[in-house]
């Protein structure tokens, strides 16, 4: 079920491979069983560094699914983050790596 819900959040730890660490609590922008679930963070207030994450499962042949990921940045600071949104990738790439062989594994 496609559900709207700008209202409900969550609490998420987002950790770097650095290690930096921040605590977010983003707001659901869309759950969609079983193919989309998007959500938005901000930085202390709207605008300065928003972020807003997707995990996305695409149906490919029978049995086989893929999970594309993604975060649109935009904000005031966005401009002067470079390093900090290369370390984001960074951890994504982790993140899917890990996340590919923990469901290999599981089949």
């Amino acid at each position: 079920m496609d559900r709207n819900l700008y209202w409900d959040s969550c609490s998420v730890m987002l950790e770097q491979p650095d290690g930096f660490k921040i605590k977010m609590n983003p707001r659901f922008l869309r759950i969609d069983s079983n193919r989309e679930l998007r959500w938005k963070g901000e930085l202390f207030v709207p605008g300065i560094f928003d972020g807003e994450h997707y995990f996305i499962l695409e149906q490919m042949e029978e049995g086989e699914v893929r999970l594309i990921q993604g975060e649109l940045f935009s904000g005031l600071l966005i401009p002067f983050c470079g390093k900090l949104l290369l370390t984001t990738r960074q951890g994504f790439e982790l993140f899917n790596t890990a996340l590919k062989q923990r469901v290999e594994l599981s089949c």
